[in-house]
């Protein structure tokens, strides 16, 4: 356990963006005493991937979209935990098969997690800040559990890896949520 390093992954373009989307899981982190790296998905190599015990996908904002022009093929190859948020959450949907389709949600929302998610079951209350959703592809119900609210997928564990990713953005209400990812 304590070679256990979190790989931190920022999508920000704009630097300021990461006091906003990386910084508030960075100090999750460091209130934890763990280890940890952020790099940016620019500077991402297949070095940080191995050196690394588990991973985080940060979001971005609204107006961000150079993550979308990214390689993000590794993660069917990565066999340690990853935890994607919005943006990352669209990343990992769209390597198995999801969708993208437009609507902005902005806000506070209750969701019905009806299994548990780390750690978390029941109706939560959730941070939206995105642009797009996810409609499910042709296999991927099939690989996923699916969390839903609002109409839409919120939240999804994959059945056969240990890949966890959230529309919604845990590091504003749900900080739990992230410090449980951090002791699977």
């Amino acid at each position: 356990m304590s070679d256990d390093k979190t790989l931190i992954i920022n999508l920000c373009r704009n630097e300021l963006h990461y006091f906003e989307f990386v910084k508030p899981i960075v100090d999750i982190v460091e209130k934890n005493l763990l280890k940890y790296e952020v790099v940016n998905i620019a500077h991402l190599s297949m070095e940080h991937l191995k050196s690394s015990s588990k991973i985080i996908i940060c979001g971005t904002s609204l107006r961000d979209f150079d993550y979308e022009n990214k390689d993000f093929s590794w993660i069917k190859s990565y066999n340690k935990p990853i935890l994607g948020i919005c943006a990352g959450f669209q990343m990992i949907c769209k390597i198995y098969g999801g969708k993208t389709k437009r609507k902005i949600g902005i806000g506070l929302k209750y969701i019905r997690l009806k299994k548990d998610f780390l750690g978390f079951k029941g109706k939560i209350q959730v941070y939206c800040l995105h642009n797009n959703i996810i409609v499910s592809g042709n296999d991927f119900h099939k690989k996923f559990i699916t969390y839903g609210g609002s109409g839409y997928i919120q939240a999804i564990k994959m059945e056969s890896k240990q890949i966890y990713a959230t529309l919604f953005h845990p590091e504003v209400r749900n900080k739990k949520i992230i410090e449980n990812f951090l002791y699977i």
